[in-house]
């Protein structure tokens, strides 16, 4: 995430991103998450975010991003999962 003030932060969990923003409110210059499948990088706004119970994340959210629609459709059918939308991200953890 970098951030307006000039400042680059690294997370390495979507779920900590997303507190951090609902938290901190920063101005937010590009943010960027780890494709799930790929193994790439997608800008934060365009990646289709979901929960999956059967994940392991570092910091144990359970999330993951995915890059296209196509991937997320895959995804879901798949496996017993949901999705979120980024912003209800810090609501959803809350519960969880």
């Amino acid at each position: 995430m970098h951030i307006e003030e000039g400042e680059i932060l690294k997370f390495d969990d979507i779920g900590c991103m997303a507190l951090f923003e609902k938290k901190n409110q920063p101005k937010i210059e590009e943010a960027w998450v780890h494709e799930g499948l790929r193994r790439g990088w997608i800008e934060r706004s365009k990646a289709y975010y979901v929960f999956d119970p059967a994940l392991t994340t570092p910091m144990g959210s359970q999330l993951i991003a995915l890059g296209s629609k196509e991937s997320l459709q895959e995804y879901l059918k798949k496996n017993d999962t949901s999705q979120i939308g980024f912003g209800e991200i810090d609501e959803f953890l809350k519960k969880k």
